[in-house]
């Protein structure tokens, strides 16, 4: 997946961002207690909005390596 193939609405799981970040799925769950990635629970699991990573990765808070 390419970062210019995320957009607003579609959801990933924690995997899917720490495949697409290329960081550990534990990384994504520190990060997202930490507060620095936005993530809400449906039940117990974690989603992600792939318009908001994507605007934080162009914003330079997440730097993905390419």
């Amino acid at each position: 997946m390419k970062k210019d193939d995320l957009s607003f609405g579609q959801l990933m799981t924690p995997e899917e961002l720490s495949g697409y970040l290329r960081i550990s799925k534990s990384t994504i769950y520190k990060l997202t207690s930490k507060g620095l990635l936005p993530g809400f629970k449906v039940g117990d699991s974690w989603r992600y909005d792939g318009g908001e990573i994507l605007s934080l990765i162009r914003g330079g808070k997440i730097n993905k390596r390419e």
